[in-house]
C-alpha cells in the first residue's frame, strides 16, 4: 500500500515566518559584535596580559561572528527548502493528477486519482473538504468462454499434456 504525503500550506507559512523571524534575531546580534571587534583596536594598553587578553577578546568575537554566520546560513538554507519541497509537492501533486484525468479520458472514466478517497495537497490548497469525482476503479477481469478446449500446459517436466 502506498503512503500517503500530506502538506499543510498553513503551517509550511508558519515555519517560513518562525525562520524569518530567526534570521531577524540572528541579523541583531551581529551589529553589536561588529561595534566590538571595530573597538579593539588600541583599546589595550601595552601590558602583555592586556594585550593577550586584547587578542583572546578579539578571536573570540570574530568566532562570535563566524558562528552567528553560519547559523543565519543554515536558517536560510532551511528556509529556502522548506519553500522548495513545498512548492515540488504541490506541482507533483497537480502533475500527477493531470496524468490521472489523461488516463481517465482514454478509459472514459472521472479523473480522480486512486488514493482512497484521500483529498490531495492541491485539493486542500484550493479549499476542497470533499472529493467530488467517483474514484478510479481498477477494471475486473471476466473469464469469456469460447467454447473450446482448454490449451494445453506444460507439464513439470516441459512436455505438454
Amino acid at each position: 500500500m502506498a503512503q500517503e504525503v500530506s502538506m499543510d500550506r498553513g503551517a509550511v507559512d508558519a515555519q517560513i515566518q518562525e525562520l524569518t523571524a530567526l534570521l531577524d534575531l540572528v541579523d541583531t546580534q551581529v551589529g553589536p559584535i561588529q561595534k566590538a571587534q571595530a573597538r579593539q583596536s588600541g583599546a589595550w594598553s601595552s601590558i602583555d596580559a592586556c594585550q593577550q587578553f586584547g587578542a583572546t577578546y578579539a578571536a573570540a568575537l570574530g568566532e562570535i561572528q563566524r558562528a552567528l554566520q553560519d547559523i543565519r546560513q543554515s536558517i536560510s538554507v532551511a528556509m529556502i527548502n522548506l519553500r522548495d519541497n513545498a512548492s515540488d509537492l504541490a506541482n507533483r501533486d497537480e502533475a500527477t493528477q493531470f496524468e490521472y484525468a489523461a488516463l481517465a479520458k482514454r478509459l472514459g472514466t472521472s479523473a480522480a486519482p486512486p488514493v482512497g478517497g484521500a483529498l490531495t495537497v492541491l485539493e486542500k490548497l484550493m479549499g476542497r473538504t470533499t472529493r467530488t469525482p467517483p474514484m478510479l476503479q481498477p477494471a475486473t477481469a471476466t473469464p469469456v468462454s469460447t467454447g473450446a478446449a482448454p490449451a494445453a500446459t506444460p507439464d513439470g517436466g516441459g512436455r505438454l499434456r
